[in-house]
């Protein structure tokens, strides 16, 4: 996306609810990094790293240079759009990524995978906690919270100035998150052997509707 601003958090939490049981949020390569194997905690069997996460980061990456060249070209004769760059010394836009990136991927385990949460608020969640943590990181590393978000307007623009904090901040950051929600979500009675925990927003759904037919047929 190469909005701005709060009209880029907010297009974002509206995209996560319309497409959320489609597609699990995943609208950036650091979502997409370790959701699937971490959080939803698929057998092996029924996951593989290469045969889904290539494929996110294929469509983010190109949908994100694809918007960044035409928003150049419709703001035309404007030669830099929607790039994020830091505003002081490098570490400090690093550790602004870090946290803002851990925090956004944490909120985002907690609303779209644990069975528990009220999924159809799973967007409203997600586009707020990108609203708040980019407004606090905005002044010192521009709230990039995504490598797609940041390589493809630094394409458009030729503006290559600290890429690498956009890279590594997020990666660390979505990795820790992730990892933090999954080490701390309560679990009643785990079963090695039992079926699965349902942490798809489509599945629950599929789950209360089955449940409430089959009320409606004991009636």
């Amino acid at each position: 996306m190469a909005l701005g601003g709060h009209q880029e958090d907010m297009y974002g939490g509206r995209m996560a609810m319309a497409l959320g049981e489609e597609e699990g949020y995943l609208f950036d390569p650091r979502a997409g990094l370790l959701a699937r194997r971490e959080v939803d905690r698929r057998p092996a069997a029924a996951w593989t790293w290469a045969e889904t996460v290539p494929f996110y980061w294929a469509a983010q990456f190109t949908g994100a240079v694809c918007a960044a060249f035409v928003l150049k070209a419709v703001l035309h004769p404007i030669a830099v759009i929607g790039t994020t760059t830091p505003t002081g010394p490098h570490w400090h836009a690093l550790v602004i990524e870090i946290v803002v990136t851990f925090n956004m991927m944490f909120v985002t385990c907690a609303v779209a995978t644990d069975s528990r949460a009220v999924g159809e608020l799973a967007g409203l969640a997600v586009g707020s906690a990108v609203c708040i943590t980019s407004i606090f990181a905005g002044p010192v590393s521009g709230g990039s919270m995504n490598p797609a978000r940041t390589l493809a307007p630094a394409v458009a623009s030729n503006v290559y100035t600290g890429l690498w904090i956009y890279f590594l901040g997020p990666v660390i950051g979505t990795l820790s998150g992730a990892w933090v929600y999954t080490y701390i979500r309560f679990e009643e009675n785990p079963a090695k052997d039992g079926p699965q925990r349902l942490s798809s927003f489509k599945l629950r759904r599929m789950q209360s509707q089955s449940l409430a037919a089959d009320e409606f047929d004991t009636v």
